[in-house]
């Protein structure tokens, strides 16, 4: 069909069971990372005499973590149900729709997939033996790549690469979002216990996070320049599409964010190192510890919240703007918009105002007549727009072949006046 112009608002009814799905995977997979490469070993070694109650919060983590990702994931069922059967989201549930969709179609299959991994972490949950501490975390990174085959990645002319990229990429943003999750209330869990032992774990904590965070932040960056030059591919797409414009916010709150964590590594990582040195701390560096850990998690949620919102618009290398030309014509404003502006099938839309902007909705005919480049390979043609009542006239055609400079005469004929005529000469590519 005819490329649109046009572009879809992110749709919160699809951005939101996304953002739980994706936030339940990295409370999911962060916790395992975190847990057992930056708490453990660091509790182990500087407040090994007192009992660990964070490690049962962190299990409540977790668990919450799979109970969001099972509802986002239904939330996204339901939503595709309803989009596909042209329902709301309430009769979607006993629509015939929702079967077909689940048990015939390649979403649906992979639907089932995550869905049956994340019934077998909650089934689990409750029994925490050592085998478990690797099936878990395999089955959300399964389920993460259930995620990235449903996503523009699988669209890519290199399907295999652009979705291993993209789950990499899923993966260590989940490690990164997750792990301030359990950091931040894992300090919080801990805020009973006198100040030196406060400071001798986050002396402990800061530098094994950090090296985590590294590791992710070089994938993030790598994978994001790589998915980025298959979903945008320009600057000119990314300043001028919904879809950069999405990718832009997520970025923005990655800069805070980063941000954050070089305050935590430069600044309080040699300050609490020297108050446990000393031995003399009042806790007020763990303090500034955990709202700047906080805030890491907030923003965290922010970035994932984003990531949900971009990947329901379509991507930006896909989206043709197409062209607007303007032109006067007597008393009235002409705007010519043709989408995608390319030789071959193109929908021709036709805006028509007063001088005071109003518009005009009572034409009795309006009309463009192509003149072609002067090559001789085509004809002048004429289409024949039809009303649709809000002062735009539309209709879709084949008329511009061959590619080069063309010239468009929009005709509009008004009952008691004058037949008003705008020439308006614009390019035409190839697709």
């Amino acid at each position: 069909g005819a490329a649109s112009a046009e572009t879809s608002a992110a749709n919160l009814s699809e951005v939101i069971p996304r953002w739980l799905m994706l936030l339940g995977a990295a409370m999911v997979v962060g916790g395992y990372v975190f847990s057992a490469y930056v708490w453990r070993p660091a509790w182990r070694q500087i407040v090994y005499r007192q009992p660990d109650r964070a490690i049962e919060l962190f299990h409540s983590i977790k668990r919450a973590g799979m109970a969001r990702n099972i509802g986002g994931s239904l939330g996204m069922l339901l939503w595709s149900a309803s989009v596909a059967g042209n329902l709301t989201l309430a009769q979607a549930i006993f629509d015939p729709a929702l079967g077909n969709l689940l048990f015939g179609t390649r979403f649906g299959l992979l639907w089932l997939s995550g869905f049956a991994l994340a019934l077998l972490m909650i089934l689990s949950a409750e029994k925490w033996e050592p085998w478990l501490r690797y099936v878990h975390p395999l089955a959300a990174a399964g389920i993460l790549l259930t995620h990235a085959l449903n996503t523009h990645a699988a669209a890519a002319p290199d399907p295999f690469l652009a979705v291993f990229s993209d789950w990499l990429h899923l993966v260590a943003a989940c490690i990164w979002i997750g792990g301030l999750v359990h950091f931040a209330l894992g300090l919080h869990s801990v805020r009973r216990l006198d100040p030196a032992s406060r400071t001798r774990l986050a002396a402990g904590l800061v530098p094994r996070f950090s090296n985590v965070g590294l590791l992710a932040v070089g994938a993030l960056a790598f994978t994001g320049l790589y998915n980025a030059s298959l979903t945008v591919g320009s600057f000119d797409a990314l300043f001028n599409s919904e879809y950069g414009s999405a990718l832009l916010l997520k970025l923005w709150l990655v800069l805070p964010l980063i941000g954050l964590a070089g305050i935590n590594f430069l600044v309080l990582r040699p300050a609490l190192e020297a108050d446990r040195d000393s031995g003399s701390s009042d806790g007020r560096m763990t303090r500034h510890l955990s709202l700047t850990v906080t805030g890491e998690m907030l923003l965290g949620a922010g970035v994932l919240l984003a990531a949900g919102s971009f990947a329901t618009l379509p991507p930006a290398r896909t989206q043709t703007r197409g062209l607007t030309l303007v032109a006067r014509a007597d008393d009235l404003r002409v705007t010519l918009s043709i989408a995608p502006g390319k030789v071959g099938v193109n929908q021709f839309d036709v805006r028509l105002t007063d001088l005071s902007g109003a518009p005009v909705v009572d034409a009795a005919e309006v009309a463009l007549r192509f003149t072609p480049p002067p090559s001789g390979e085509s004809a002048r043609s004429e289409l024949s727009l039809e009303n649709q009542k809000d002062g735009h006239y539309a209709a879709p055609g084949s008329h511009l072949s061959p590619a080069g400079q063309w010239r468009a005469q929009v005709a509009v004929r008004r009952a008691g006046r004058y037949d008003a005529f705008a020439e308006l000469n614009f390019s035409v590519v190839a697709p």
